[in-house]
């Protein structure tokens, strides 16, 4: 039997040696580029364009750095982009997820039909030119409101919030609630939210990605410079 335990174990511990191996791989594969992007930075322009430049920076210099931080531009972009990341995350799971909540509740009879209109906007909609007559006429162009309003609600990540509290959430840990004499705000903010700390975060963390990432509103509605946000 101890020779029979040995060598499972030995078996175990080679398989993670080898699974150790791998994901050292893969985060290598990942975070070289981005290593070389820093290091290429502030190297030689020719030393890294003659292939030069492969693990540590060389003939440092940080010239590039102090001509772009010049250009006011950059600050303005990334306070813009601050600005419309937090407050545009804020806005999002002040929709998203009262919204996801209610149509979670099997007592309001109207989700389905309110839930196929959010599902058709996935698969069908107006297209570029008519979504910006609609920016302009809404007076949203060149202005901040354009980064927040219009996506306000990501049908994907309300479908996410909404099955999360449907399965989740136990029937009667709502019932018990409601003997108490717990309304459906009072359920939503003391009990509902608590318990799905993870879902929230992950949602907001895509919505943050989101925002801070987005460039095509900026490049489609935005002609003040002042507004610009950095990407």
């Amino acid at each position: 039997m101890d020779h029979i335990s040995a060598r499972v174990t030995g078996k175990e511990f080679a398989f993670r040696v080898v699974l150790a191996l791998l994901c050292a791989v893969i985060f290598l594969l990942i975070a070289y580029p981005l290593y070389f992007i820093v290091i290429a930075s502030f190297s030689d322009s020719t030393l890294v364009s003659t292939g030069k430049v492969l693990f540590f920076p060389k003939n440092i210099s940080f010239f590039g750095y102090q001509e772009i931080f010049k250009d006011m531009r950059i600050w303005t972009g990334y306070r813009n982009t601050v600005f419309y990341t937090l407050f545009g995350t804020l806005v999002n799971m002040l929709f998203t997820l009262p919204a996801a909540y209610v149509l979670s509740r099997r007592e309001f009879r109207a989700r389905r039909i309110i839930m196929f209109f959010f599902v058709v906007t996935m698969f069908f909609n107006g297209g570029l030119i008519p979504t910006y007559l609609l920016m302009k006429d809404l007076q949203l162009t060149n202005t901040i409101w354009v980064f927040i309003l219009p996506f306000s609600v990501n049908v994907f990540y309300l479908i996410i919030a909404r099955t999360f509290f449907e399965t989740s959430l136990p029937k009667e840990l709502h019932e018990a609630a409601v003997m108490d004499g717990c309304s459906h705000f009072t359920f939503f903010f003391k009990v509902a939210l608590p318990l799905s700390k993870a879902m929230v975060s992950v949602i907001a963390l895509y919505y943050l990605v989101g925002h801070w990432n987005d460039f095509f509103t900026a490049l489609i509605y935005i002609r003040d410079t002042k507004l610009q946000p950095l990407q």
